[in-house]
């Protein structure tokens, strides 16, 4: 748009316009005619404008850059091409050069504001020799030379900026130190104290100084969050927190480190300049009594940094701040260098040109042939942010997505109906997580949620949508995985689409399923970019998004993995449904409902509305031909009420609904079924279903399977390994060999495929040959898979060497056994300790290794040379990647492996395992009493020690609570479990009240029936979680049998009447008696 030029003016600007003899007459001397030479040169000339419109020969013989042909339109003779390829323009105060780009882009605009430069420029008494006709990101056209500049409203003159204070960031360190001070007067605990320093000791650090990964927090992001009122959340004295708020507000205070100053005619300050806080973060802004702008680096997207640096130029209100955080643009321009890509105006909205595609293209990434990027990735679109980065709203094409203002639920709401309106589909979608969600750990405290975890101290809390919401902070959310998918979800339900969290490897994200061209696509958004699969039917477009996160999972459509939250815990459960919850919303919407009554242990009900849905479908289909899934639900159902004959049948009537072409669900089924026959107590039909999938069944599948045999290999030795009484140890080893030594996979160590044991020698070697890189260890997707994987092999190898009724001869034959030992020796040597991403992780690896020892060398012997070992003085300096290797390492080892918390709890829970007889006579309870009392003991010991050697960690805090509640129940320390349940309801955390409610259960036939309900009552009196009732119920039936049927009936009779609003609970109450009393609950067979 052309500026308005004032009626003062329009003379001098007519004249200056049209004035073909303006500078002769300047001179003094009349226009020369042309000649020939002159009309030679001048088609020359014409020639280096390829074809601009703007740019013509006249009559006179001379090229003119021109708004058009008449009188009236603007025009300037063009002398020359300088040294420099720009244009020289006849002008009233000499030869001009022009951006040649203004001239072949037919810039006309400039055209009609070039006569007000010069205005300013004569006035000054500027001459062309020191400036250039230029176009600025804020200014626009303007003239400029090395100290001035030349402005539509005037000319700003070079000044020195005033030096900023250097105080700041040490007066931010300052305040931060007596926060630090004031740290041990707070509730939280030693790891989150840790996870704290580490947020407070980015404030003062510029982003970059610190090489931030995606999953750290850069220090930009940690003041943004400080000065939003955080640290008073934690506990912080307000006063000290105020003055780290001031002080990051301070530092971040804008201080121009170039300055162009003048005034308009009417004496009104004009301002130009570059603006830095104390970090270096800042841009351009531009104040005159007509404009307020500025102009900085557009946000890069969180998980595309491969895009080219744009910038981004807000116009702002006459008079508006250009360095407020806040702030409310009419106007904003994207651009690529001066290429402009998106426009967008408070009242026209935003329009795009062509170049967007060709600067971001639709669809950037691709793997092998496939391009697996959302159609349309990073649709058109600009974020409005202030210098500082806090972000106003994102534009897109249907509108502005504005961040919450505060933390109202009517700015929640208003949020989440504004996100559903204007992103329409999974590209718009994937831009909240491209700009407006941080990623952050979850804090390892469930009583401080708000915390900000790190690689080395983290916990697993999943927010609900509200509660990421609540976490905004200068516009940004944050979270994890999990927290974001689930607000993803939110929108996409509002949208009307059936979407679910699924759960992957390590990673939740959400999916959905729609039908279009080449059939069903299903997208799947992230803490990554958005990706989309297609295949003709549902379930291969299923199993292309599965798979892609992890090609060695196995893959059943008719089992796929889902997160799910009931009750508003705070964290979501695991579960597996059918491919059809995707494609049939009602369908989904009652299995959820099923899940529901899984969480509650009501299963009396989830067993009726199965049953229900079965029927209806075998009226309509045939007897047996039921939906698999159904069948397989009911299975489940049947063995969690100790049903398992009854879950024999169900899932034999899956399998044969399953169809023949459909082998790997078959072949997972037939892997299932094992289980189940051996719960059931039949040992041969159990051994016999396993001999027949590893002899006759893999063979034909095993290229199908694919590296995904691992997997199946990882679960189907540990079912052989734990249950059977012992009997099926050979086949656990057949299992371990068939389907782990010999699978084969891609890995980045060799051309060729290789096995699980030679992944491990191989990793063994890069480790040991100088060459290890830690960091891409550490950090890189496919070696991280290579690690998880490692450690399910040493855990399911050990457990099937353990199982082993002579182990030392198995060591000696040469077999899989050997090679399994073999491996998870050279995983203990080489691998092991360098497969630590948390300090406190070492104690888990000291766990592997008290393991291993123990399966080799027996364990009475191996408990007699860890008894009485004491745990180090010190951790400081020891390096656990330095050693010997084999058993010479045994003796430097123990000390480590008597304060490993996991280790001692092992120790412990394995007395209450299902096989283990309880104690009969008064003198054997008193014995039992004192060993469980002792055990207890070392575990309490072998926490201290952890604490003491810094090498803690939330998941030692979880089994040393456990194991204190076991010790407690066993000994009858009333006060001591009224504690431990108190600290359950402090934490409210979903894992420690689950498994304190399991434990509960599982030790009930170890406790007399009146003490047992006396817990009960501490119980309800402390905790009374209403989901975890019949969890304790169920528990103390399938763990203790008839033995424990009392104590089940004692639980299940309290919980009716404490929830006598709830006729389910009645209702399950009068299940159990029923099952109890036709045929007696028995633990599953072992």
């Amino acid at each position: 748009m052309t500026p308005r030029l004032p009626l003062l003016v329009i003379p001098l600007v007519l004249a200056l316009a049209h004035g073909a003899d303006t500078v002769p007459a300047v001179r003094g001397e009349p226009p020369a005619p042309p000649t020939a030479a002159d009309a030679s040169e001048a088609d020359r000339l014409l020639e280096q404008f390829n074809g601009a419109k703007s740019v013509a020969k006249r009559g006179d013989g001379r090229i003119w850059w021109q708004a058009g042909d008449g009188p009236q339109a603007p025009a300037w003779k063009i002398r020359d091409i300088d040294g420099s390829g720009d244009p020289r323009l006849d002008t009233p105060i000499g030869l001009l050069p022009v951006a040649r780009r203004l001239v072949t882009e037919d810039r006309l605009d400039v055209l009609a504001l070039l006569p007000r430069l010069l205005e300013h420029a004569v006035a000054a008494g500027l001459k062309a020799d020191q400036l250039r006709l230029l176009e600025g990101l804020i200014t626009g056209p303007h003239l400029r030379s090395p100290e001035r500049v030349v402005l539509p409203e005037g000319v700003l003159t070079k000044k020195d900026a005033p030096a900023r204070p250097d105080g700041d960031v040490a007066a931010l360190e300052k305040s931060v130190g007596a926060v630090l001070a004031a740290l041990p007067a707070t509730r939280l605990d030693e790891i989150g104290l840790k996870t704290l320093r580490d947020v407070l000791g980015r404030l003062h650090r510029r982003d970059a100084d610190l090489k931030v990964d995606l999953d750290e927090v850069a220090p930009s992001f940690a003041r943004r969050v400080v000065r939003s009122g955080w640290l008073k959340t934690l506990g912080i004295a307000p006063a000290a927190a105020a003055a780290v708020e001031d002080a990051v507000r301070a530092a971040e205070r804008f201080a121009p480190v170039q300055l162009y100053a003048g005034t308009d005619s009417a004496g009104r300050e004009l301002r130009l300049a570059e603006v830095k806080d104390a970090f270096g973060t800042g841009g351009w802004t531009l104040v005159t009594p007509e404009r307020s702008a500025f102009a900085h680096l557009h946000q890069k997207p969180m998980y595309y940094w491969s895009t080219p640096d744009l910038h981004v130029v807000i116009r702002l209100p006459a008079g508006a701040d250009p360095t407020a955080s806040s702030i409310d643009p009419i106007e904003a321009r994207l651009l690529h260098g001066n290429q402009p890509l998106v426009r967008w105006t408070r009242e026209g909205g935003m329009t795009t040109t062509d170049a967007y595609r060709q600067i971001l293209p639709a669809k950037p990434r691709k793997t092998g042939k496939e391009s697996e990027s959302v159609n349309d990735f990073l649709p058109p679109h600009l974020v409005l942010s202030g210098l500082s980065g806090d972000i106003t709203g994102v534009v897109v094409a249907k509108g502005v997505l504005r961040p919450p203002a505060d933390l109202s639920s009517k700015e929640t709401e208003r949020f989440f109906a504004q996100a559903a309106e204007l992103l329409p589909d999974a590209a718009q979608l994937d831009l909240i997580g491209q700009y407006l969600f941080t990623y952050v750990y979850d804090s390892p405290d469930s009583r401080f949620p708000q915390l900000i975890g790190n690689r080395e101290d983290k916990g697993d809390i999943h927010q609900t949508a509200e509660q990421t919401l609540g976490t905004v902070t200068g516009g940004m959310f944050r979270g994890d995985c999990d927290d974001l998918s689930e607000l993803y979800q939110r929108i996409a339900e509002r949208q009307g689409r059936t979407a679910h969290v699924i759960s992957l490897p390590q990673h939740a994200a959400l999916a959905w399923a729609e039908r279009g061209d080449g059939g069903w696509h299903v997208f799947v958004l992230q803490t990554g970019p958005a990706v989309e699969f297609v295949a003709p039917e549902l379930q291969a477009a299923l199993g292309k998004a599965y798979k892609h996160f992890d090609d060695a999972d196995a893959f059943d459509p008719n089992g796929l993995g889902l997160l799910l939250r009931f009750s508003g815990e705070n964290t979501r459960s695991a579960w597996r449904l059918s491919y059809r919850i995707f494609s049939e919303p009602d369908y989904a919407k009652t299995m959820i409902d099923v899940q529901r009554d899984w969480q509650y242990q009501t299963y009396q009900r989830g067993i009726a509305k199965m049953e229900k849905m079965v029927k209806a479908e075998e009226a309509a289909r045939g007897e047996g031909k039921a939906d698999t899934a159904n069948y397989r639900e009911l299975s489940g159902l049947s063995s969690f009420t100790g049903q398992y004959a009854e879950a024999v049948r169900w899932h034999r009537l899956a399998y044969a609904a399953t169809p023949v072409a459909e082998k790997l669900s078959r072949f997972y089924m037939r892997q299932e079924m094992i289980s189940h026959l051996l719960d059931a107590g039949q040992i041969d039909a159990g051994k016999a279903e396993a001999e027949d999938v590893l002899e006759r069944t893999l063979p034909g599948l095993r290229a199908e399977l694919g590296p995904s045999a691992i997997q199946v290999g990882l679960e189907l030795t540990a079912v052989l390994s734990g249950k059977g009484g012992g009997k099926l140890a050979p086949l656990a080893v057949r299992s371990l060999d068939l389907l782990l030594n010999q699978t084969v996979m891609p890995t980045p160590f060799s051309r060729e495929p290789q096995s699980l044991p030679s992944q491990i020698e191989a990793v063994a070697d890069w480790v040991r040959s100088g060459q290890f890189d830690r960091d891409a260890w550490k950090k890189s997707d496919r070696l991280n898979r290579v690690r998880r994987m490692m450690q399910q092999y040493v855990g399911t190898a050990m457990a099937a060497m353990s199982g082993q009724p002579d182990v030392r001869s198995a060591l000696t034959e040469g077999g899989p056994v050997q090679v399994a030992a073999r491996a998870v020796q050279r995983w203990l040597d080489d691998v092991a300790f360098n497969d630590v991403d948390e300090p406190g992780e070492v104690l888990l690896r000291y766990d592997s290794a008290g393991t291993y020892y123990r399966a080799v060398l027996g364990a009475e012997p191996f408990d007699r040379l860890l008894s009485g070992v004491a745990p180090p003085a010190k951790a400081d300096g020891f390096d656990h990647t330095r050693r010997v290797g084999g058993l010479a390492q045994l003796p430097a080892d123990l000390p480590w492996i008597a304060c490993s918390v996991t280790y001692r709890c092992d120790r412990l829970f394995e007395l209450f395992a299902r096989e283990k007889p309880k104690p009969g006579d008064v003198a054997a309870k008193a014995a039992f009493r004192e060993t469980i009392k002792g055990l207890g003991a070392q575990v309490a010991a072998a926490h201290a020690a952890a604490k003491r050697l810094g090498l803690d960690h939330p998941i030692y805090a979880h089994q040393a609570h456990i194991a204190a509640v076991v010790v407690a129940m066993i000994t009858q320390d009333k006060p001591k479990l009224s504690a431990l349940l108190d600290h359950v309801a402090d934490m409210n955390d979903k894992r420690l009240r689950d498994d304190t409610a399991q434990w509960m259960g599982d030790v009930a036939r170890f406790c007399d029936l009146d003490w047992y309900g006396q817990a009960i009552d501490l119980w309800r009196e402390h905790l009374n979680y209403k989901p975890k009732w019949f969890w304790i119920a169920w528990r103390a039936a399938l763990t203790g049998g008839p033995d424990a049927h009392p104590h089940a009936l004692l639980v299940a009779e309290r919980a009716a009447k404490e929830f006598a609003d709830d006729p389910s609970f009645a209702e399950e109450r009068d299940f159990m008696k029923k099952l109890f009393a036709l045929a007696p609950v028995k633990p599953a067979a072992k």
